[in-house]
C-alpha cells in the first residue's frame, strides 16, 4: 500500500494520519508545563502532562532558573514515574519557597541516555510580600520565639558583679 509505514513509535499513512503505537519507541514527546499558582505564593505548584511515549521508571525533571536561559544557578527536582502517573498522565510538583523575583520553569522526560526535548517555559514574578519566615506572630514560627538566658556568676566582692549570658534561638 502506498504511503504507509510502519516505524517504531507508530503507523504512518501519508502525511495526514498518524496512529501511534502505545508505550512505543524510543523517541519520547516534550511534556507540556502548566504553573497552577499566582504571583503572591512563593511555592509554585505545577502540572506537568505527557503523552504515551512515557513509560514507567522514566524521569521527569522539573528545572527553575533566574533567567531564561537556565545559564545561570538552575535548581531541578527529578520524579520517577510509576504506573498510576502514566495511567494519568499527569504529576503535580510544588517546589520553593522561592524567593521574590521573576523566575522561569521547564521540564523533560528522561529515559537512560534518552531524553524529550523541552517542555514550554513558564515565568512567574513573584512578589510573595515580605519574608514571613522569622515573624514571630505567625504561629507556625512560634518555635523561633527568641529566648534571653543569662546566668549570674560570681561574687559580689568591693562592688563588682560579673555576668555572662548568651542570646539562643
Amino acid at each position: 500500500m502506498a504511503g504507509l509505514s510502519l516505524g517504531s513509535t507508530g503507523l504512518a499513512l501519508g502525511r495526514g494520519l498518524i496512529i501511534q503505537l502505545e508505550g512505543g519507541g524510543g523517541t519520547i514527546t516534550a511534556p507540556v508545563l502548566t504553573l497552577d499558582t499566582g504571583p503572591s505564593d512563593n511555592t509554585p505548584e505545577f502540572t506537568i502532562a505527557f503523552d504515551v511515549t512515557v513509560q514507567a521508571g522514566d524521569l521527569v525533571i522539573l528545572q527553575w532558573a533566574r533567567n531564561m536561559a537556565f545559564t545561570d544557578t538552575v535548581s531541578e527536582t527529578p520524579t520517577l514515574l510509576d504506573a498510576g502517573d502514566i495511567s494519568a498522565g499527569f504529576i503535580n510538583e510544588t517546589i520553593g519557597p522561592l524567593a521574590n523575583g521573576t523566575w522561569y520553569f521547564r521540564a523533560m522526560i528522561a529515559r537512560g541516555g534518552a531524553a524529550s526535548d523541552w517542555s514550554n517555559i513558564e515565568t512567574e514574578d513573584i512578589n510573595a510580600g515580605a519574608d514571613a519566615s522569622l515573624d514571630f506572630s505567625v504561629a507556625t514560627n512560634s518555635m523561633y520565639v527568641p529566648v534571653l538566658r543569662f546566668s549570674i556568676v560570681g561574687l559580689i566582692t568591693a562592688g563588682m558583679l560579673a555576668m555572662s549570658g548568651f542570646l539562643g534561638v
